[in-house]
C-alpha cells in the first residue's frame, strides 16, 4: 500500500512537472504580449517571471528530496515487514514443535544391580530380596524398563511397587535408606529402631511403618501421597518437617517449598493395579505415562492444548489406538499416531 501511494505521488509530481514546462512557454509569450503594452519594468512587476523560476526551481528540489524520503521510507518499511515476518516466523517455529517424550531402546526386562556391581536381567514380575540369592548383599539398585511395572520385596520384608520407567536404591546399613527416580508405590514394615527414608529429588520421606506413593518423575514436580499411617516431609527450604496425616497429598514446589492438600485419597494407586487413572490433570502428564508404558516418541505441534486438564481413566493393557481414540473424543486437540510417534495436533 505504501509503495503503490508512493508511485502515485510519483505520477501526480510527473503531471505537475509538464504543466510548469507548458505554463514557462505561455509565460514567455505572455512577456512578448505584454511588451506592445507596458514598459519592461512594469512587466517584471505585473509578473516577476525570474521571481516564478527561481520558485519553481525550489520547489522541484523539495519535490525531489519529498521523492527521494519516500522512496528511502518506502523501502524501509519494506525491510521492516520482512524482518518483523521472519521474526515471527522463527518465534512461532520454536514453539509450535517440540518432543516432550522420546522412546528409548531397553533392555527385555528390569535390570538388578548388586552392592558388587553384578547386574542381572529380571524378566518375572516380582522380585523377592528375601530369597537366599540375594541376601549378605547390603546395597542394591532396581530399574524398570518403559512398559513394566515391578513388584519388590525388600530385605526388611517392606513392599516397593515400582513403575515404568523407574530406579529404585535401596541400602541397609542402620538406617533403611532409599533413592528414587520414577514412581513407586510403598507398604513400610514398621521397625522403630531402623527409620525408613525415601530419598526424591531434594524431597525427603521419614517413616517407621507407613504406606504411600511418590511420583518423581523428570520434569514433573514431585508429589508424595499418604495413604495410611503418618510421614515427615523435609526439604532444601524448609526448617521443621512436615506431618502428614493419610489423604494428604504433598508436591514440592520448585523452589523447595512444601505445599500439602487434604485429598481425601487412602486406596493404593489405580497404576499398581494395571489402570491408567487421570483426574484433572494436564495432557502433557498423561501423554508422557503413555510415553513411558508404550515406549513411543510424542511431539508437540499445538502447545496450547498441553494444558487441557483430563479425568480419564483406562486399563494398561488397552491397544494405543483405542486409548488415542478415546482422548481425541474429548475435543479440543488431536493425536495423530504416524510409525513411533503421538503428534499432538
Amino acid at each position: 500500500m505504501e509503495e503503490k501511494n508512493y508511485k502515485d505521488r510519483e505520477h501526480q509530481t510527473g503531471t505537475s512537472e509538464k504543466e510548469t514546462e507548458n505554463l514557462s512557454t505561455s509565460d514567455s509569450q505572455l512577456l512578448r504580449e505584454a511588451g506592445r503594452i507596458c514598459t519592461e519594468q512594469d512587466i517584471e512587476k505585473m509578473f516577476p517571471a525570474d521571481q516564478a523560476w527561481k520558485d519553481f526551481s525550489r520547489k522541484r528540489k523539495r519535490s525531489n528530496r519529498k521523492r527521494i524520503l519516500y522512496t528511502m521510507m518506502g523501502a524501509a518499511a519494506v525491510i521492516l515487514i520482512a524482518v518483523a515476518g521472519y521474526l515471527s516466523f522463527t518465534a512461532e517455529s520454536e514453539v509450535t514443535s517440540y518432543d516432550l517424550f522420546t522412546a528409548v531402546k531397553q533392555e527385555p526386562g528390569c535390570i538388578l544391580t548388586g552392592s558388587d556391581g553384578s547386574q542381572e536381567i529380571v524378566l518375572q514380575d516380582e522380585l523377592n530380596l528375601l530369597d537366599d540369592t540375594y541376601r549378605g548383599k547390603e546395597h542394591y539398585t532396581i530399574e524398570t524398563p518403559l512398559g513394566k511395572n515391578l513388584r519388590v520385596i525388600l530385605p526388611d520384608s517392606s513392599l516397593v511397587i515400582l513403575n515404568a520407567h523407574s530406579r529404585l536404591r535401596y541400602t541397609q546399613k542402620g538406617k533403611r535408606l532409599t533413592t528414587l527416580e520414577g514412581e513407586a508405590y510403598f507398604e513400610v514394615r514398621k521397625d522403630s529402631e531402623h527409620p525408613f527414608v525415601v530419598q526424591a529429588g531434594t524431597a525427603k520421606a521419614c517413616v517407621l511403618g507407613t504406606s504411600f506413593n511418590i511420583r518423581h518423575y523428570e520434569q514433573e514436580q514431585i508429589h508424595i501421597t499418604l495413604l495410611t499411617g503418618s510421614l515427615a516431609i523435609e526439604s532444601e527450604a524448609t526448617e521443621n518437617p512436615e506431618i502428614m496425616k493419610p489423604g494428604d497429598d504433598a508436591s514440592l514446589l520448585e523452589d523447595g517449598k512444601v505445599i500439602i492438600q487434604e485429598k481425601g485419597e487412602t486406596s493404593r494407586p489405580m497404576w499398581t493395579s494395571g489402570y491408567f487413572s487421570f483426574d484433572d490433570t494436564p495432557l502433557s502428564e498423561v501423554l508422557c505415562e503413555l510415553g513411558r508404558w508404550y515406549n513411543i516418541n510424542v511431539t508437540v505441534l499445538h502447545p496450547e492444548a498441553m494444558t487441557r486438564n483430563l479425568h480419564f481413566r483406562c486399563k494398561r493393557s488397552s491397544e494405543l489406538d483405542n486409548i488415542l481414540d478415546i482422548l481425541n473424543e474429548l475435543g479440543g486437540f488431536r493425536l495423530v499416531k504416524k510409525e513411533n510417534t503421538i503428534f499432538v495436533q
